[in-house]
């Protein structure tokens, strides 16, 4: 049998060049455990399919795992994230807003892309809300990955958001502070103020310095990366002159420093951009250094000599409790992936969703099927059992009738009053009819419903069933987005059924929405058994 059960929890994270995945669970305290990690790179040239073999291996074979809850995210730079400011509104007029912001900033027409925005708090009369968006070609590469293997995906994000939600969850206070997350291809800078949150990608990254390595000694970019891992540390150029047992180690420094130094100034960059665009003043009380180049020696005294700003790495296994299939040399990547799996386990602060509305809509379906399955098997449970209760009490009735037949028989001398016996085997008669009678009601009522289920569309959605069995006749009423033929797809489904005759369809029209909504009666078949 799996251990993974409700309380555990998957989040892949997809960067630029490798796929980082967690598994967390529960315990019964609430505290948190990482049971498994794990890192892969993989193509950027076609990511889906890359995906479609990693999950499977990621998750080791653990088949079981499907029913585990999953959280995906995508790298920043393929995202479109924006922190803005707009008046004040009612919800729906907000959402009108907000798309009208969407059309206006995204580079990518409207239909191209999935958005979504959530409100961080308010100043006056002006709502500070955060919007992100991304084109639906990435989006649908990813989905049919992660569809192929049967995991339930439950929402996806932007990989800086997922790092805030991680962060958040491990400091307490993390007011003014900078989060960079250097990854292999980019940096992400990300600036928590007031509790907002902006944020920004800069082409910087691992493999920059990888370059530059290779380009100081004249050697491969498989050589430099070698030695960058190797020998590398980031040393400030004031440490001294070289020792000649160092020679080599200082050169990889020296050019791994000239990369550092050139990132250092575009987030210095960046930042004056901030503080000029929001018209803000901050000082900063920290800088938290995440991502696979963070593992780099004395690179928290090299950003902290820069920024002249107090700088850290973070560490994740300090803060969690992890088991001894969690890989150490993970600890600096995973920041995003944690995140992820924290929110599916409810512990977030920002939940914006980049699924397209289709796969949202499906994700709904298939939750109601599940309760529609398990409300039809508990239904079916409580006939199964009425059933059987009668058909004991019938046969109490029938030797109850034989005892009163047998003891007519043997005092028929005494000439008992007949009437009476007669009457309660009437009534006890009765009582059975009563009760097969609403057992046979139960049965074509969930009939109708099992039918209903399997022949709607996905594009239908019903808000009220009415099933009159006196006059057998069924009501149903919703709301459709694929047009009159998707309605009639439907009426024919329900008449191929042979359990509901051809109906009329009595009402047309569109809601507030702009949905077309109706409203369709058809009569239950005669002979049908209620």
């Amino acid at each position: 049998m799996s251990r993974y059960g409700p309380d555990s929890f998957l989040g892949i994270d997809i960067g630029s060049a490798s796929i980082k995945a967690v598994l967390i669970i529960r315990g019964k305290n609430g505290r948190i455990k990482l049971v498994r990690s794990r890192v892969a790179e993989y193509s950027e040239a076609d990511p889906g399919e890359s995906l479609k073999s990693l999950i499977p291996e990621l998750l080791q074979g653990e088949e079981r795992l499907i029913s585990v809850p999953v959280g995906v995210s995508i790298s920043g730079r393929s995202a479109f994230i924006r922190l803005i400011n707009i008046p004040s509104a009612p919800q729906k007029k907000l959402r009108r807003i907000v798309h009208y912001e969407i059309r206006q900033q995204v580079p990518f027409p409207i239909d191209e892309v999935v958005w979504d925005y959530q409100v961080l708090g308010r100043s006056g009369n002006q709502l500070h809300v955060l919007l992100a968006a991304v084109k639906k070609e990435l989006i649908g590469s990813i989905l049919a990955a992660v569809n192929k293997t049967g995991a339930r995906l439950e929402f996806v994000d932007v990989s800086s958001l997922a790092l805030y939600n991680c962060i958040r969850y491990f400091y307490q206070d993390i007011q003014k502070s900078l989060i960079l997350d250097i990854g292999a291809k980019t940096t992400s800078v990300i600036v928590i103020n007031s509790n907002k949150i902006w944020t920004r990608s800069l082409p910087i990254g691992g493999e920059e310095i990888t370059a530059g390595i290779a380009s100081a000694l004249s050697i491969s970019k498989e050589e430099a990366e070698r030695r960058k891992k190797d020998v590398g540390e980031v040393l400030m150029l004031y440490y001294g002159n070289k020792a000649k047992t160092q020679e080599e180690q200082q050169d990889v420094a020296l050019a791994a420093t000239g990369v550092l130094t050139d990132l250092a100034n575009e987030v210095t960059k960046t930042l004056n951009f901030y503080k000029l665009h929001y018209e803000v003043d901050i000082s900063f009380v920290r800088v938290l250094l995440t991502g696979g180049v963070s593992k780099s020696e004395n690179i928290d005294k090299f950003f902290e000599n820069s920024l002249s700003v107090f700088t850290e790495r973070v560490d994740y296994f300090n803060s969690l409790a992890i088991s001894p299939e969690v890989e150490l040399n993970h600890n600096e990547y995973l920041g995003p992936a944690i995140g992820l799996a924290l929110r599916a386990a409810g512990h977030s602060e920002l939940n914006l969703n980049l699924i397209p509305p289709e796969q949202a809509r499906l994700n709904a379906f298939r939750k109601k099927r599940s309760f529609l399955v398990k409300a039809g098997v508990l239904l079916l449970g409580m006939l199964l059992l009425l059933n059987l209760l009668a058909v004991k009490r019938l046969n109490l009735y029938q030797r109850h009738s034989a005892r009163l037949r047998a003891e007519i028989a043997a005092y028929e001398s005494n000439r008992l009053p007949l009437e009476q016996i007669s009457a309660e085997i009437t009534f006890l008669k009765n009582g059975i009819e009563v009760m097969n009678s609403r057992i046979n009601d139960q049965y074509l009522t969930e009939k109708v419903l099992a039918v209903l289920s399997e022949t709607m569309p996905e594009t239908i959605w019903l808000s009220q069933i009415d099933i009159d069995l006196p006059v057998r006749k069924v009501i149903v009423s919703g709301i459709c987005d694929g047009g009159l033929r998707e309605i009639g797809r439907f009426q024919d489904g329900l008449k191929k059924s042979g359990l509901l005759e051809e109906g009329e369809l009595e009402q047309v029209g569109k809601d507030d929405s702009g949905q077309l909504a109706f409203s369709l009666i058809m009569p239950i078949v005669k002979g049908e058994k209620k």
